[in-house]
């Protein structure tokens, strides 16, 4: 039976009288179909704008957030790099100096005969030259020659500072006397029998030709719109990128320019661990380099990663409302067929979840609402098969694109795992059939996290954090876990998790703090953990009673240090750091105050015991042997022993008397022990 057409249609088949159209418009306004058809487009509309932009937003959070931290990684790791460079340079031509104190050369040009046949270290270096310790430069080797120049050094700052700190420099930016040029040079003093600098063996690197940052500034493709600089710290560029040239101001880079200013109102701080610094549309990071007075600046553009999401976003936005239009016209014209009768269309609509009918079979045809009712009923039915096969694409397609996410992701509903993406598996050692469908208790080591109750008393985000989890083959790791509920007011709906292993970083942080209370040679602890712990024993005052202080210091140790170098000194200071770690209980406290000065904080000890503790450690000091090359070193201490008492004024006044007694014992003889009461 053919369906009929409405009879409404029939008083406009021919060119109605404008009032006709206008009571036809009305009539088709009014309709039911009309209206749900409206409906529909603005809910369809809504809803899928609302969820795109959630998502979308939800993602670029993400993204930025992720990027930060590696822009931060990528900063100190560069800034490492530098640091390792110039440790390697300073090794080299310290070598080469060491080598020349050996061999007693004494003449300018036993100097330059020895230098020209050093290929490598001249290799390493634009420039090689010893000054006087009158400041007068008199050789210079470089990549053209090596010939006489009489030049007078003597007002350069780093060779102010080699003379009178009588230590390896790293100079700032300085234009060269001979060739013009900006450069950095690198001083090592090299002495004499007695101990006195006999002259200092530069070499320098030209900031043009940037042998020490060729590559720090290098981007591969996918960094090509980052910037990247090295600065010293009064913020002039010494490995440019862009529009700065060498020497100019960082705070000249608009990308830089407000991270900047931040950085100099927060003090200018040179943090190796890295910074990120505010600066409008960007991602900031700066780190210092150990071991110099630079900074390496990190800049990334926020719009330029933001991009393809937003393109993607729109994108899917316009053929979502293209698909919206095209349903809603397909509703439209559904809701002009004619009713089925009543009965035959009620025993059809029981059967339209049943799969082995055809979704379009079955419905009855016939003119009027009824039929108009059925054949709504019946495309409805297409439809929703359709729609079905295509919700199945969509969620193939968005289980692709959580695979290519750079973290791992997962849909988590009642407490079970509904869809996980690769990097989600990889970071666990799962497949994804072992996880799905399971329980989400399967991936915490030591416990699961606190789970929703009856009444919605924990929420989903609870469960955010960082936790000890377990992976497939049983091994530990420390995973940052998100969690982030598709609906904040139905929890029941699931949630969204990002899953990354932090295992590394928590390893770092952990390798930080112990750096800022060790000595970085002895392990020992260090003269800030020292005085800290001497404060809180004054503070805590009578209750830390007994408590005594000794204080060492090392005799006939310069000597070593000059005579075979400071590897050799740093191998007596290590031995003697075991020995005293060897030694006290495991409540004292041995620490390395800085040079050749040790220190021990013996809680619950009279004066008398510590004394006979001093003397006994200053005695197997004095039997000390450190193998050093073919021979052995021997060295000597003096020992200095402060008791705590109940009118101590303060630290400083305890370690004072540790510090007089200790200048008591050297007066004494040395290679003993003296004690004395606080005032």
């Amino acid at each position: 039976m053919s369906l009929s057409v409405p009879s409404e249609f029939d008083a406009v088949s021919e060119t109605p009288e404008p009032r006709q159209w206008r009571i036809w418009l009305e009539r088709q306004v009014r309709s039911v179909k009309f209206r749900v058809t409206m409906a529909g487009i603005a809910a369809l509309s809504f809803g899928i704008v609302a969820i795109t932009a959630l998502v979308t937003s939800r993602a670029e959070r993400d993204l930025l957030g992720n990027q930060r931290q590696r822009e931060l990684a990528e900063t100190v790791r560069t800034a490492d790099i530098l640091s390792h460079r110039l440790v390697n340079l300073q090794r080299a031509i310290q070598t080469a100096a060491h080598q020349l104190e050996l061999r007693g050369l004494r003449t300018d040009e036993e100097y330059s005969r020895y230098l020209e046949s050093k290929q490598v270290l001249r290799s390493l270096f634009s420039g090689l030259f010893v000054v006087s310790p009158l400041g007068e430069m008199r050789w210079l080797i470089d990549e053209a020659s090596l010939r006489p120049v009489a030049v007078d050094l003597s007002k350069r700052s780093y060779i102010q500072r080699t003379l009178i700190e009588e230590r390896p420099i790293i100079s700032e930016p300085v234009r060269s006397l001979v060739s013009g040029e900006w450069i950095i040079i690198l001083t090592v003093p090299m002495f004499d029998d007695d101990g006195k600098i006999m002259s200092i063996l530069c070499g320098n690197l030209k900031l043009s030709s940037r042998e020490l940052l060729d590559d720090v500034t290098e981007k591969s493709d996918a960094d090509a719109d980052t910037l990247v600089l090295v600065t010293d710290s009064s913020g002039k560029v010494l490995a440019p990128s862009g529009r700065l040239e060498v020497l100019k101001n960082v705070a000249q880079e608009p990308r830089l320019s407000e991270a900047f200013k931040q950085w100099l109102a927060h003090g200018s701080s040179l943090e190796p661990s890295g910074l990120e610094l505010p600066q409008p549309g960007e991602i900031v990071t700066a780190a210092g380099v150990p071991g110099a007075d630079w900074l390496v600046w990190r800049a990334t553009s926020e719009s330029d990663l933001l991009r393809p999401l937003r393109d993607a976003k729109h994108y899917a936005v316009a053929w979502a409302l293209a698909l919206v239009s095209i349903l809603s016209a397909m509703l439209l014209a559904l809701l002009s067929w004619l009713l089925s009768p009543l009965t035959a269309l009620r025993r059809r609509v029981t059967r339209m979840a049943d799969r082995e009918v055809a979704p379009g079979a079955g419905w009855p045809d016939c003119p009027g609402e009824l039929g108009e009712l059925s054949a709504a009923l019946r495309e409805g039915a297409i439809e929703q098969r359709r729609l079905e096969a295509e919700k199945a694409h969509l969620l193939k397609m968005l289980s692709s694109a959580v695979d290519s996410a750079p973290i791992g992701i997962a849909f988590v509903l009642d407490d079970k795992f509904e869809l996980v993406s690769k990097g989600f598996c990889a970071v666990l050692g799962h497949d994804k059939s072992t996880l799905l469908g399971g329980s989400i208790d399967r991936i915490f080591d030591g416990g699961s996290p606190p789970k929703r109750q009856s009444n919605g008393s924990v929420a989903i985000g609870g469960r955010s954090g960082e936790w000890l989890m377990r992976r497939a083959d049983g091994t530990q790791f420390w995973g940052q876990l998100k969690c982030n509920p598709l609906d904040a007011l139905d929890l029941s709906l699931g949630s969204i998790w990002t899953l990354s292993d932090i295992t590394s970083q928590r390893d770092a942080q952990r390798e930080l703090q112990w750096a800022a209370s060790h000595d970085g040679l002895t392990s020992l602890a260090n003269r800030k953990t020292f005085e800290h712990r001497v404060t809180r024993l004054v503070e805590t005052l009578p209750r830390s009673l007994p408590a005594a202080i000794v204080y060492l210091d090392l005799d006939r140790f310069k000597p070593i240090n000059d005579r075979e170098g400071h590897a050799a000194g740093d191998a007596v200071l290590v031995a003697v750091a075991r020995l005293l770690a060897s030694v006290i209980r495991p409540g004292d406290l041995a620490a390395r105050l800085g040079g050749d000065e040790f220190a021990l904080l013996l809680e619950r000890c009279d004066v008398d015991v510590a004394l006979k503790i001093a003397d006994k450690i200053c005695a197997q000091i004095s039997g000390l042997d450190v193998p050093w090359e073919s021979r052995s070193l021997k060295i000597g201490a003096s020992a200095g022993v402060a008791a705590l008492t109940v009118t101590m004024a303060d630290a400083a006044a305890w370690t004072n008397a540790a510090d007089r007694a200790c200048y008591a014992a050297k007066a004494a003889g040395r290679g003993v022990a003296r004690s004395l009461v606080p005032t």
